[in-house]
């Protein structure tokens, strides 16, 4: 306790006494060791002549060999380590308690001295433990990380993830726990030539999508060049003298001739009611019969159309079909369902439409008419 350390101070330049300065430190250091009475530990407190607090603080002298039973805060507060403790559970596992620890009776000084330096050992133990525990996952993700990028690397069709997108320096890939980052900054091994293998892909696919994507427009361009020789042949043939005029002039709309083409494709069937795509008006007088709904007005943003092939016919829908085949025989011709309703109201009743489409191909060009099929009208069930 009595032993002093020996320091020789740095000598000034301008100093001319070559005597050694010799600091004595301290043999002991005065530290605070807080610890907690339990109900039977404040009892005897008070009956020893203690405060009886259940928080206890006292002074005690620590020698500077056993420094290493001390913490000190940022602020210079110096501690005994008692707090975290640190015990063994039933597996013989070290666990870590954030509370100070309770005693049943005060302790002494020297209770207070063993049970720090147990705790002093136990906190070793468990940060050996931590830091053992951390390197094994560590391992273990260096492991699984180097498996998926051994099996990106293998697959030429995997692909690194394209928001955000590959660089050669980092990546991001899809995997059963989540997306993955890889970066040749701090991966290694097969990790470290994932980033670089999945940019060459990335921009491999967008050169390919931008070739794709360039031949598709080119084939695009060509039918719709065709699609225009075909109509100015037509309108040279079988136009009207305004519609060829135009048509020299290049003011002919190319929709205008392919409804010509249509009339001149199905005038067989000009005796056949069209349908006609007027839902509003339809929905409208088909809810005023429904005294729920009789004053309501329907805007054209309120409905609400869906239209399906439909599943089955009748028998007037089907004999009506079969009329339209044997006329216009290279027709495609298939009934149609609409399905109307009130965006305002789901309950409303819907009103059900039927059509039937025919579509002919005449050379690359598709022309269609829709027509209105019997019995139009099917009307669910108002809830």
């Amino acid at each position: 306790m009595e032993s002093a350390a020996r320091i020789d101070a740095p000598r000034s330049e301008l100093s001319t006494d070559r005597t050694p300065i010799v600091a004595v430190l301290p043999s002991a250091l005065a530290v605070t060791a807080r610890f907690v009475l339990s109900e039977a530990g404040r009892k005897l407190s008070l009956l020893t002549g203690g405060n009886g607090r259940a928080t206890q603080e006292i002074q005690v002298e620590v020698p500077a060999n056993r420094l290493h039973l001390v913490r000190v805060s940022g602020n210079g507060v110096a501690q005994l380590k008692l707090r975290p403790r640190f015990e063994l559970d039933g597996a013989q596992r070290v666990v870590r308690i954030d509370g100070a620890p309770i005693y049943d009776v005060p302790p002494t000084i020297e209770q207070l001295m063993k049970d720090a330096a147990r705790n002093h050992e136990l906190e070793r133990g468990f940060m050996a433990e931590r830091s053992l525990a951390r390197e094994s996952r560590r391992e273990h993700d260096r492991e699984w990380r180097s498996e998926i990028a051994q099996s990106f690397l293998r697959d030429p069709e995997h692909r690194a993830m394209v928001h955000p997108s590959p660089s050669p320096r980092r990546c991001f890939v899809s995997t059963d726990r989540g997306r993955v980052r890889f970066d040749i900054t701090t991966d290694s091994g097969p990790a470290h030539d994932v980033p670089l293998e999945a940019y060459k892909r990335f921009t491999s696919d967008l050169r390919k999508r931008r070739e794709r994507t360039t031949q598709e427009r080119a084939a695009q361009l060509a039918v719709h060049d065709q699609k225009r020789q075909a109509i100015t042949e037509w309108i040279a043939a079988n136009g009207t003298a305004d519609q060829r005029s135009r048509l020299v002039a290049g003011l002919l709309p190319m929709q205008e001739a392919i409804d010509a083409m249509a009339d001149e494709a199905f005038r067989v069937l000009d005796d056949r009611p069209r349908y006609a795509h007027d839902g509003v008006e339809r929905l409208q007088a088909f809810l005023h019969e429904f005294p729920r709904y009789s004053g309501v007005a329907i805007a054209s943003d309120d409905l609400v159309a869906i239209g399906k092939p439909a599943v089955t016919a009748t028998r007037d829908q089907w004999a009506f079909m079969e009329a339209i085949r044997a006329l216009v025989p290279d027709a495609s011709v298939n009934l149609r369902k609409y399905e109307l309703s009130w965006a305002r109201d789901s309950r409303a009743p819907k009103l059900m439409m039927f059509s039937v489409i025919a579509v002919k191909r005449i050379g690359v060009l598709s022309v269609r008419r829709e027509f209105a099929a019997p019995d139009p009208v099917e009307v669910t069930a108002v809830v």
